[in-house]
């Protein structure tokens, strides 16, 4: 489990280079518990064992008992929490993208140009849980899931993950159901996140949701408020007084200027 999170740390794109750098570096080696004159392992026994640790949920384990100890140590504030996304490309190409209902078999896989495609009518044969997804207009869009974080803004400790297929609307749904499972009785919590996506609020009896609105408002067709006068000073002037006043304030700077003069 050490190595994993080298791997994660580390960036470490494959278990088999990661044997590999266990087996010269000595910070690594250090890390993992291996002495200096000890072998280590092969690349494929490491990677059936992830597998086993995965399968039986001891990463998430691991996971969970750290945030509980952040929690019992007061690095915690359950109050308030930023969500973010991010997309997660997945392994598989546009040539496994096929029509659903099995009417482009007989075509070769990279004859798809000028044809439309959508998660409605077209899956990935090698990965069907995956969706077509683009960041923006600009950027192609690729089979993709989404990753879900849940971070504690009181010392930035992330304290939920999640992954989800991508769409529209997951990243607000698996918000919420992020924060459910975080919430503590009795305090309001509000989980800000990005501009697409709304800010969803929390409370103890009830949970609702609501569209985080710019602090830019249109002023077209919209009459000003007016403000109140304060004590001893006069009322708002209108914008025709605000003119005649500016010329007139104009007009005497330009006399009293040619007098000195």
């Amino acid at each position: 489990m050490r190595a994993m999170l080298l791997q994660v740390l580390y960036s470490v794109r494959s278990e088999r280079q990661l044997v590999e750098q266990i087996e010269y570096n000595l910070l690594f080696r250090w890390f993992v518990g291996r002495a200096i004159e000890d072998t280590v392992w092969n690349h494929s026994v490491f990677s059936k064992n992830r597998d086993r640790l995965i399968e039986f949920e001891a990463v998430t384990e691991l996971f969970n008992a750290t945030v509980e100890m952040a929690d019992k140590r007061g690095l915690l504030s359950g109050e308030h929490f930023s969500v973010d996304g991010t997309l997660i490309q997945a392994w598989a190409s546009h040539k496994t993208m096929r029509r659903k209902d099995g009417s482009d078999d007989g075509r070769l896989p990279e004859d798809w140009r000028g044809e439309p495609r959508s998660n409605d009518t077209h899956e990935s044969t090698s990965d069907p849980e995956s969706r077509l997804y683009r960041k923006s207009n600009a950027a192609p869009a690729l089979p993709s899931y989404l990753g879900h974080v849940l971070t504690d803004n009181r010392h930035g400790l992330v304290v939920n993950v999640q992954a989800s297929t991508s769409d529209g609307m997951a990243e607000r749904d698996v918000a919420a159901q992020m924060l459910a499972d975080v919430v503590v009785t009795g305090k309001r919590v509000t989980a800000p996140t990005r501009r697409t996506t709304p800010r969803a609020s929390s409370r103890p009896a009830e949970r609702s949701t609501s569209p985080r609105t710019s602090h830019r408002t249109s002023t077209a067709g919209v009459a000003a408020p007016s403000m109140a006068a304060r004590p001893g000073t006069p009322a708002t002037q209108s914008a025709s007084e605000k003119g005649s006043a500016s010329n007139s304030a104009s007009a005497g700077a330009s006399s009293s200027v040619r007098s000195a003069r």
